[in-house]
């Protein structure tokens, strides 16, 4: 039994031992992803996405970010509520 356990753990070494001089051999490692883009907030839902997928409108002088026309309506709904 202590033999098997032996054998097994050797195998997983080597195993990761392996793993590791093919990785290495290839160059390949994690790059960040490509075209990363800025995330904006919508000021309604909280919602965030990418900036140039965002509605954009001009309210009192500040550029806001919405994500769709709906959120964009009720955020001025709610604006003109609170006066």
């Amino acid at each position: 039994m202590t033999r098997l356990l032996f054998y097994l753990l050797l195998f997983s070494l080597l195993y990761m031992l392996f793993r590791f001089l093919i990785g290495s051999l290839t160059g390949s490692k994690k790059k960040p992803p490509q075209g990363a883009e800025e995330l904006v907030q919508d000021p309604h839902c909280l919602t965030y996405i990418p900036k140039s997928l965002a509605l954009k409108k001009k309210r009192g002088g500040v550029l806001l970010y919405f994500c769709s026309e709906k959120c964009a309506k009720h955020y001025r709904v709610e604006k003109k509520k609170d006066g």
